[in-house]
Order: structure tokens, then C-alpha cells, then sequence
């Protein structure tokens, strides 16, 4: 009955049997022009949902924004005003590997390539653009864009089920705004097509698979940079306790590039900080005291607790560290901040898992040492099980 619980819930709000998603590209950037050119399979050009010609390779599309318009030409002919645009695939959804080469505001840094197809529409005078890509396709992208090219096939394994994983649990995330993802850390970042032999390895030996909880439903797969020795429990950094994300020791990703960090900050300036912001008694010294020093022997969750109770996240967030997971100390006229540790310490450790791969651990041991109860399930088994 579980099973067949989940499998409803993707069917009603994952990209179900066609595996594919919409994801917003470019987001944050005033898109006013975007030319395109497929590079390998052929192409269909659309103008509000009818075909107006096949594209073959190489063949230049102009878009630009008029608007709520957007203008299209086909080379050198101008075929007019439309709502929307779409540039498809023509090959049978097995078959799809082509590409489309994009460049905005005819500048060439802007230039990337992404697989699937593109829909273009216009509000205000920018363009709005969509890629509309296999899930595979997108977490190879996701894969590099997030951890780089340089990694182990094993590492990448455990960052497709991941990828995966809230990629489908987060399919709602724009639904207002006609859309699955955007292209930010908002959602996961994501730059396109991606031919990285280790990446392409490691999504394809993984291939459906996503991790459920005990109720056989999406994990929230969160990730971040480095724990700096420690993760944290879910309800720490947001409000609901979840049994798989749990606070655990991590000795792999200690002597990791992000492990640790320092910031200075005028003490004056910190003082009046807590004053100013949290009505801090700062003329108390007993109570300055604590703002003074501070430490962090294992994970907490509030820096001060009495008189004022101020969560460390509050901290993180208004002086932008890199984690809360921080000691305080002053030298002279400064408030030295030492941290260890990069990002929001929830779920998987990124540097502290390639270190795991590195050592000969398989995707498994690496998703188990970081949420607790989990299973990596193939999403056609659970489709086999819904039809028995």
C-alpha cells in the first residue's frame, strides 16, 4: 500500500513516464535577445504550439523580447510576433542526445549549451526562458555545476540519487510561476549539457534510483559543502525534526579544503549589533561576557540563551558566515570569529563524502554514514509493484 502511495505522488507531481522536467535557465539575469543554433539531432521550431519549420544543425534562431512578445526569425527571415516559442526534439525520446547552443544579449560569455529543447516566452520586455530536459540530462548538469569535474565516479553516484532525489521532491517549487526549478541554489544550480565521462558513468549506473524514508516516501536529500566535523539535526537549521537527517561525528571532511575558517570583526561593531538588533544589554558586563567569548566543543544551537535567546542561525545569516558551527574570542579591538565548517550542516557533507569515495567507500556506505534509514529504490521497480 506504501508503495503505491509514492508512486501516486509521482505521477502527480514528477514529470511521471517521460522523465522530464522544465527548468528555468538564466534566472536573476534581464534576458532581452537569445539566439540559438542546434548542435547534433534535428530540431522542430514552434510558435504559439504550431510548427513553423525543422531546424537543422546549425541553424540560427533569433528571439527578442517586445513586451509580452517575443519576436522570432529563422536566419535572415523575420517570421513575426509570437506569445511563445518552443524549439523540440525530433527524435523519439530514446533516442534524444542533441543540443542546443544559446547565447543572451548577444554577448559570448553568456554562450552555454543545453540538451533538450527550449520555450521561450516574454514579460515586461525580458524573455523568460525554459529548458525542458530529461531528468538524467539535468543531473549531469546539477553534478558539475554543484562539485566540479574532478571527482570519482562512486562520489557522483551518490550525487545523482541525491540530485534525483529533490529534484522530485521539489517539482512544486515554482509551480505559480509555470515552472519546475529555476537555475540558482534557490533549486540546485544548473549550466547545461555536461559530457564529463565520470559524471555521465555515475548518473547512468544510478539511473532512477532515489532514496525514500521508512514510509517508503522522498527523503529531503539536503546537502552542503562541509560540516566541519559535525552535522546537524534538521529541526537546528529548520523547523521539523526529520528521523534520517540526524546531528552525527564526521572525521572525513576535517581536513577538507572548507574545514575551517575565520572572520574579524570590530568589536565595537558586534557590540552594537546585539544591542541594536536583539536589545542586548551591552552595558551589563557579565552579560557581554558571553558575547566575548564563546565556544563551540560540539554543535549548538543558540549563542546566548540568557538574557536574550539568540540562535546561531540568526548569527550566520546577518554577519553571512560561512556556518554556525563557530567559536568567539577577542584579540585587542576585534572579535575573532573561528569557525569550522561551509554551509547549513544538514544531510550530506560534500567534501567529507568525496573523501569517503577517495577511500574506497561505496555510494552506499556514503549515503548510510549520512542520513540514517534510508533505501535507494529504483523508480520502474516501484511502477512494477503498482501494476502487480
Amino acid at each position: 500500500m506504501r508503495i503505491i502511495v509514492f508512486v501516486l505522488f509521482l505521477l502527480a507531481y514528477a514529470p511521471a513516464r517521460s522523465a522530464v522536467i522544465q527548468v528555468r535557465i538564466y534566472t536573476g539575469t534581464n534576458v532581452s535577445s537569445l539566439s540559438l543554433a542546434p548542435a547534433g539531432a534535428g530540431y522542430s521550431l514552434f510558435a504559439d504550439l504550431v510548427k513553423r519549420a525543422d531546424i537543422g544543425s546549425l541553424k540560427a534562431v533569433s528571439l527578442k523580447a517586445a513586451g509580452d512578445s517575443v519576436w522570432l526569425k529563422l536566419g535572415d527571415s523575420l517570421l513575426g510576433k509570437f506569445a511563445s516559442v518552443t524549439v523540440s526534439e525530433n527524435s523519439p525520446d530514446s533516442l534524444r542526445n542533441g543540443s542546443l547552443k544559446l547565447k543572451i544579449n548577444a554577448q559570448e560569455k553568456g554562450q552555454r549549451e543545453y540538451p533538450g529543447g527550449i520555450r521561450v516566452s516574454a514579460e515586461k520586455g525580458l524573455l523568460k526562458v525554459i529548458n525542458v530536459v530529461d531528468i538524467e540530462q539535468y543531473t549531469r548538469g546539477v553534478i558539475k555545476s554543484e562539485v566540479g569535474v574532478s571527482q570519482s565516479v562512486e562520489f557522483y553516484k551518490v550525487k545523482a540519487i541525491i540530485i534525483r532525489t529533490y529534484t522530485l521532491s521539489n517539482l512544486r517549487r515554482h509551480e505559480l510561476e509555470h515552472f519546475h526549478l529555476c537555475d540558482q541554489t534557490h533549486c540546485q544550480v544548473y549550466r547545461g549539457k555536461v559530457t564529463n565521462e565520470n559524471i555521465v558513468k555515475g548518473v547512468a549506473e544510478t539511473k532512477n534510483q532515489v532514496l525514500v524514508d521508512t514510509a517508503i516516501m522522498l527523503v529531503n536529500a539536503s546537502f552542503f559543502s562541509n560540516c566541519g566535523g559535525q552535522t546537524c539535526n534538521s529541526e537546528d537549521v529548520w523547523s521539523k525534526a526529520l528521523p534520517y537527517l540526524r546531528s552525527g561525528t564526521d572525521t572525513f571532511c576535517t581536513r577538507q579544503p572548507s574545514a575551517y575558517w575565520q572572520k574579524k570583526i570590530p568589536k565595537s561593531e558586534w557590540l552594537k549589533y546585539f544591542s541594536d538588533k536583539h536589545g542586548y544589554p551591552v552595558n551589563d558586563t557579565a552579560a557581554v561576557k558571553a558575547l566575548l567569548s564563546f565556544t563551540q566543543y560540539q554543535r549548538k544551537v543558540y549563542f546566548t540563551e540568557q538574557p536574550v535567546k539568540i540562535p546561531l542561525k540568526v548569527l550566520r545569516d546577518d554577519w553571512k558566515l560561512r556556518s554556525t558551527y563557530f567559536s568567539v574570542e577577542v584579540q585587542g579591538d576585534m572579535v575573532v570569529l573561528k569557525g569550522r565548517g561551509f554551509g547549513h550542516g544538514v544531510g550530506l557533507c560534500q567534501e567529507g563524502a568525496m573523501a569517503m569515495a577517495k577511500k574506497g567507500y561505496t555510494a552506499k556506505d556514503i549515503i548510510d554514514h549520512y542520513y540514517r534509514d534510508v533505501t535507494v529504490i529504483d523508480l520502474n521497480k516501484l511502477e512494477f509493484f503498482q501494476e502487480e
